[in-house]
């Protein structure tokens, strides 16, 4: 009897050890498709300087972890810099990259899988730096145009006035 009470606990222990890494995957994988549904507007600027940083992102279609990391930048992936280790087996080679995915700097540093706010903060990216240096930009996105008359050192503007004062004074 004790043989068949172990042999049954044993048995339940192997269908535990089975079925509970599987059901946290899935959780885990459910979790990051909700965050990609979720893009905020820091989500936004963290890729924004994580592609100014030079983030390369190395992967294939058929690795679990790369959709996973792809389904967390969600709509945002498009901006990251990636490479199809299937499709340019040369530059992955070149980068030395066996694993995926791997998400490199230009300088080799290997940077985890993670949210976009931990990629971002592992890349350097700080969201109040990045905030600041958004607000201090023109608002408009037409440029100014400010270039120097090596002559009069004038601005442009004030050349314009000076100009549509002359066209008033000869009328």
């Amino acid at each position: 009897m004790k043989k068949k009470i172990s042999l049954f606990i044993s048995f339940l222990a192997l269908i535990a050890l089975f079925v509970a890494p599987h059901s946290f995957s899935k959780t885990k994988q459910q979790a990051s498709q909700k965050q990609a549904k979720q893009i905020t507007e820091e989500d936004k600027l963290y890729v924004e300087c994580i592609k100014d940083k030079g983030l390369i992102f190395y992967g294939t279609s058929w690795c679990p972890h790369c959709k996973q990391q792809k389904a967390t930048f969600g709509e945002l992936m498009s901006q990251i810099n990636y490479v199809d280790c299937e499709q340019d087996s040369k530059a992955c080679r070149a980068r030395k990259v066996t694993g995926y995915p791997t998400l490199l700097l230009p300088d080799g540093k290997e940077i985890g899988q993670g949210t976009i706010k931990d990629i971002a903060e592992d890349c350097g990216c700080n969201i109040n730096q990045i905030k600041a240096s958004k607000q201090q930009k023109p608002a408009s996105n037409e440029p100014t145009l400010n270039y120097i008359d090596s002559q009069n050192s004038s601005t442009s503007n004030e050349i314009e006035s000076n100009e549509a004062s002359d066209s008033i004074n000869n009328q």
